[in-house]
């Protein structure tokens, strides 16, 4: 029988980046997944890293905190981790939704996190499928960078 120092259940992005931490420290180390690794959640969200709609204020800077981390195990693994900066886009339809994502926007850019409003021709171009109702002239553009 082996001694192991840790065992990590699970092995999506946070259970694999925690396996690597580990290891990497010395430690032996225990990896279990029921499945596939990385078919749980992390498969079935794309694992899409964001801290978009994340409060209160400790929950977003923790969030941005795991962008950033993640970012730079990707680049120390030699950049090809799976790990593709990209962004979102999003627009309200009416007047209190409207007043909402303007708010949660300009909060976001006064933490420093990548939030703007771009023009909805501009949002065309980074997704050229998106099927953007007439009346929206501007559309929020969360940045992948946090």
């Amino acid at each position: 029988m082996r001694d192991y120092d840790v065992a990590i259940v699970g092995l999506g992005v946070v259970g694999a980046s925690a396996v690597y931490a580990a290891a990497w420290a010395g430690a032996r180390v225990l990896a279990l997944d029921a499945g596939a690794p990385g078919s749980g959640t992390s498969g079935a969200s794309f694992a899409w890293l964001n801290s978009v709609r994340k409060e209160p204020e400790v929950y977003h800077r923790l969030n941005a905190a795991g962008m950033t981390a993640h970012r730079e195990l990707s680049k120390e693994l030699g950049g090809d981790a799976g790990h593709h900066e990209g962004g979102s886009l999003e627009w309200a339809e009416s007047g209190a939704d409207e007043r909402e994502l303007r708010e949660r926007v300009h909060r976001l850019a006064s933490r420093g996190y990548p939030a703007e409003f771009i023009t909805r021709d501009r949002a065309r171009e980074l997704e050229p499928g998106l099927a953007i109702p007439d009346h929206v002239s501007e559309v929020a553009f969360y940045g992948g960078r946090s």
